[in-house]
């Protein structure tokens, strides 16, 4: 996992706001998340979820909820209930869309 917010900026802009920000690489893409007035640990822990989501759902880890779901198809496989709600929506989205 990466480290989380090491390398996080805060700094106070001209209207003495505190500002946040940790940017890193999940899920195939750059995130960059921004606070303004939040506590220190919100960003650590935004970063942190984000983290743990990444972990459950890259395809580049044979060992992911994801990869276990891919790899044993037909099969039950015991996944977080962060994967149930994720797959119950996009089953939602399909269904709306009329599988667009």
């Amino acid at each position: 996992m990466n480290s989380i917010a090491h390398d996080a900026q805060f700094d106070a802009g001209a209207s003495g706001q505190e500002f946040a920000r940790v940017e890193f690489r999940a899920m195939g893409n750059d995130v960059d998340i921004i606070l303004v007035d939040a506590p220190r640990r919100t960003l650590e822990a935004m970063q942190m979820r984000i983290l743990q989501l990444h972990e459950r759902w890259t395809r580049f880890d044979s060992s992911s909820e994801l990869m276990k779901i891919n790899n044993y198809p037909g099969h039950d496989v015991v996944v977080s209930q962060d994967t149930i709600e994720l797959v119950e929506c996009m089953i939602a989205g399909f269904e709306i869309s009329n599988g667009f």
